[in-house]
């Protein structure tokens, strides 16, 4: 039986029986794939370690029936600064939400799990005041992986460059002026807020989260990323009303 191997990070990890997971991982040359471990709920060798949630590991598998069979995974590295955060906990678990209904089973889309790998990486380290910016970077960037790669190099309607302010539409993809303002649903937003858009849709996934979104352009991008996912994605998560909950006052 052949042995596939693949380097991935666990996304969603549970007990099946009394013994065995089964886990979902995500890939860059595998996509998605489901993963049965047995054994792994044993307290004895490494399996559950390289099947929590999170983990990083380079897996050695055979392909079942219905899923994958894990034969032995070799540890790379875990992300104790999250595991130790609830706060933290819970935005990587949106981010593993999001990310497991964008990237397919068994389709290849590096251009989408780059960028989670990249959020995981920076939320471990990062400060409080951090973690609403990463979020919306997160968030729009995942959707415009998609194939929504809004038209930002001007208006629509006539091309013109957005001075101060303009509209992000949602239902057309892009940006109008300040003198044409679009129908359906869209967001007032200013050239700064212009300028991190293109950043986002531009930059590298290594490059992405090296900027801090500003405090005052965090709330019309984060309405942006929230009615932008709501409308592309077609779902609404719940996840992010606990972020709400969670969150303290700064």
């Amino acid at each position: 039986m052949e042995v596939i191997k693949t380097k991935g990070i666990v996304i969603k990890s549970i007990k099946y029986a009394e013994q065995d997971k089964i886990i979902t991982v995500l890939t860059r040359d595998l996509g998605k794939i489901t993963v049965m471990a047995k054994g792994a709920m044993r307290p004895k060798g490494n399996l559950g370690v390289v099947t929590r949630f999170l983990s990083c590991s380079a897996f050695s598998l055979f392909k079942g029936r219905d899923m994958y069979v894990l034969r032995d995974a070799e540890f790379i590295t875990n992300y104790p600064g999250i595991e130790a955060d609830i706060e933290k906990l819970t935005y990587c678990s949106h981010f593993t939400e999001m990310i497991a209904d964008i990237v397919q089973e068994a389709q290849p889309n590096p251009e989408a799990v780059d960028p989670f790998l990249y959020a995981v990486i920076r939320m471990n380290t990062a400060k409080p005041e951090d973690y609403e910016s990463i979020r919306i970077l997160f968030e729009l960037r995942s959707v415009f992986t998609m194939g929504y790669t809004p038209r930002l190099e001007g208006c629509i309607a006539c091309r013109s460059e957005i001075e101060e302010k303009g509209y992000f539409s949602i239902t057309n993809d892009g940006l109008y002026c300040s003198v044409h303002k679009p129908s359906g649903s869209f967001a007032v937003v200013t050239r700064q807020e212009v300028e991190i858009l293109r950043y986002i849709a531009g930059s590298s996934a290594k490059d992405l989260y090296r900027i801090r979104i500003p405090k005052e352009a965090q709330d019309t991008l984060a309405l942006v990323s929230r009615l932008y996912v709501e409308s592309k994605l077609e779902k609404k998560y719940t996840k992010l009303d606990m972020l709400s909950a969670l969150r303290p006052k700064r």
